[in-house]
């Protein structure tokens, strides 16, 4: 099944705030964070409890290739793109450690034209 943005996507977005991009992810992908996501509950409970509901920075425990690998899926960037504008980003950016953020803390950062800020 391929995925292709319509107007209702555009529509519904404005309207609403949001839009759903049904069909956009591919069914392995979706496998593959749902098995980084049980993962890392797994892991956030052996160190924090069994009522811990975050592992952070995930990076640091496992390998989120497949998390990088959705914001890169070409036909999510266009249809961001497409809807908020132009160098807009799907996601946010991790910074590298430094004395000024020495926890390795995220940023929002979304360059967006249209809308500010990107509403994630």
């Amino acid at each position: 099944m391929s995925f292709t943005l319509s107007d209702e996507h555009v529509e519904a977005f404005h309207r609403d705030g949001y839009t759903i991009f049904r069909g956009l992810v591919p069914p392995v992908l979706i496998t593959e964070l749902r098995t980084l996501a049980e993962e890392a509950r797994v892991i956030a409970h052996e160190r924090n409890g069994p009522q811990a509901q975050r592992l952070q920075p995930v990076q640091e425990f496992l390998d989120i290739g497949p998390y990088w690998e959705l914001l890169e899926l070409p036909e999510l960037v266009e249809a961001v793109q497409r809807i908020v504008g132009e160098g807009c980003m799907v996601h946010k950016l991790i910074r590298p450690k430094s004395p000024g953020n020495p926890d390795n803390s995220q940023v929002a950062n979304s360059g967006c034209t249209k809308h500010q800020p990107f509403p994630l």
